[in-house]
């Protein structure tokens, strides 16, 4: 079993910050792109700009914007949409409070927890995923399948 710290790596991505908005530009292998997560926005047409700016400057085609019911002000999915943008997913979340400490969970005899660190360990974790809970790998596995057929 590996150590809490070996557990707890992360992604290797680029979180910046681009006026009062939080950005990550994730590794292309991720495929989780340009992610903007706005909290509070003091004004929406200048961040937009200057988000849609970032991304371009790094050869993105888009960018993905986290908006939650407590994103303000509210008129910042009105301008994405204004622009173009359309809703991709809504999601219902249940969250834990880490703010004293992420929980010591132990790992069943039965299950193996693997870092996803790169294009393949990506592939192969979407593949096991689709298997398990239905759906299809959207990684070059799912592709590797889809031709198979």
């Amino acid at each position: 079993m590996r150590s809490p710290r070996q557990r707890n790596r992360w992604i290797q991505a680029k979180g910046l910050q681009i006026g009062d908005v939080l950005v990550i530009d994730y590794p292309e292998w991720a495929r989780m792109g340009f992610y903007a997560m706005p909290a509070h926005v003091s004004d929406p047409a200048v961040a937009i700009g200057a988000i849609s700016a970032a991304a371009r400057s790094r050869d993105r085609a888009s960018s993905k914007w986290w908006i939650a019911p407590d994103t303000e002000p509210a008129e910042v999915e009105k301008q994405l949409v204004n622009r173009g943008a359309a809703v991709s997913d809504v999601a219902d979340i249940l969250a834990y409070d880490m703010s004293h400490g992420v929980p010591e969970i132990p790992v069943p005899g039965k299950v193996e927890d693997v870092v996803v660190g790169n294009a393949q360990h990506l592939d192969d974790a979407e593949t096991v995923a689709a298997a398990v809970w239905g759906g299809t790998p959207s990684s070059g596995e799912g592709e590797k399948l889809n031709s198979a057929e």
